[in-house]
């Protein structure tokens, strides 16, 4: 006979030579046994048979002589094959899995996979790794299946469509509510569509479905990430996710509050943020950071006369974005209110032609270069080098009047 025993395959007698005129029938064998209605001179295999061996029986008649039967060789034992199939999408970089499909308990395989009908790989492994080289290339698998007493079997699957060459796609901007993020794609094979699907910790966002979006408050404290898919006529579909971002901060708006008047306090608010938000904050002077000026709090300095001031509130959470927000810009300070004359404790200017203050006026006022206001009492390491621009007749009236105090 000729064939392979393999289920699905056909086995076909070739019965030799006989008597001229010899008429010949046929019957088919499974481990010696008659195959019900296999009398034909061919017989294909069916899964009944997996393991069994095949033979056929051909008996010869002919007018004036006796009938003669004569047996085949039995087949090696008949074996289950599947084509095999290949999944996951086909890109440049993604890794093919062949799914060998059902063969005989106990087959071993190995895999020849061909890229546009030439082997580039013969391996154990029912894995290949496509090749930058084999982006716009057909791809397909060779499985051949061997055990001990069965004939082998060689499957091959049909070929993928064409591999697309990708990219993982990137997030830029920051994650956090009402600003916007913005995905890139990266390089692709030149001519390739594209869509979007935004997800929030890896569910779906629904609309969400443009190159950009913008978090609102129902992502807040959600990783945001972007799945991008691909298409070219011809070639297979892919699908690219990006990372994850941060957690989405919420950001509040930043405010100050109190007056803009030298000696005045002022207080950074900072709004509303994602709760268990921490702080910090940074005062500015005309656009200018004022060094040490580190507090929700901050007292005008004289230096800050006629400027603008802004606070700058960044917070912070773990696992979150951290994210800086700057407050609109106050009025220009006004200077500190003139003391009323003749009250107690009042100033009163300092001695015409000396550097001392008039009786009942021992206190200092010295206004820096630097722009910090300092009183001195008698005693103090700088009284006598001091030219004071203000005397005061208590140290309560010289810090109500915007000084502090000299370190002695």
């Amino acid at each position: 006979m000729t064939g392979v025993a393999v289920v699905g395959s056909t086995l076909t007698a070739r019965p030799g030579s006989w008597t001229s005129g010899a008429r010949l029938s046929y019957q088919w064998l499974s481990d010696g046994k008659t195959i019900q209605g296999a009398t034909s001179s061919t017989y294909k295999v069916s899964s009944g048979q997996v393991g069994k061996r095949i033979s056929v029986r051909v008996t010869g008649t002919a007018h004036g002589f006796s009938s003669a039967q004569k047996s085949s060789a039995a087949t090696l034992r008949v074996a289950q094959a599947s084509t095999p199939t290949l999944a996951r999408s086909v890109r440049a970089g993604a890794t093919l899995t062949a799914s060998p499909g059902t063969w005989t308990s106990g087959t071993s395989f190995k895999y020849q996979w061909r890229v546009e009908g030439k082997v580039v790989s013969r391996t154990k492994s029912a894995s290949y790794t496509l090749r930058a080289a084999d982006a716009g290339k057909r791809v397909s698998v060779t499985v051949v299946g061997t055990k001990s007493g069965h004939p082998t079997v060689e499957r091959t699957s049909k070929m993928t469509a064409r591999a697309l060459r990708t990219s993982a796609p990137k997030v830029s901007g920051a994650a956090v509510v009402g600003s916007a993020l913005t995905a890139s794609t990266g390089t692709w094979s030149s001519g390739t569509s594209f869509s979007y699907q935004w997800l929030a910790d890896g569910k779906r966002i629904s609309g969400a479905t443009k190159r950009t979006f913008t978090p609102g408050t129902a992502q807040q404290g959600k990783q945001i990430s972007v799945q991008v898919t691909g298409k070219k006529s011809g070639h297979a579909q892919a699908q690219r996710s990006s990372a994850k971002t941060t957690k989405v901060m919420r950001a509040g708006t930043a405010g100050i509050s109190g007056t803009a008047q030298v000696g005045k306090t002022l207080t950074a608010a900072p709004g509303t943020w994602t709760s268990g938000a921490s702080f910090s904050y940074q005062w500015y002077s005309a656009g200018k950071k004022i060094n040490g000026a580190t507090k929700r709090t901050y007292k005008i300095s004289s230096g800050q006369q006629g400027k603008t001031l802004t606070v700058r509130v960044t917070g912070k959470k773990s696992g979150h974005t951290t994210v800086t927000r700057s407050s609109k810009a106050t009025a220009a300070v006004k200077a500190a209110p003139a003391a009323s004359a003749g009250t107690s404790g009042s100033s009163r200017p300092p001695q015409s032609g000396t550097w001392n203050c008039p009786a009942g006026y021992p206190v200092k006022g010295n206004r820096s270069s630097s722009g910090e206001w300092i009183y001195h009492v008698r005693g103090g390491q700088y009284y006598a080098a001091t030219n004071p621009e203000e005397c005061f007749a208590t140290e309560a009236a010289a810090r109500a009047a915007g000084y502090r105090a000299s370190k002695r």
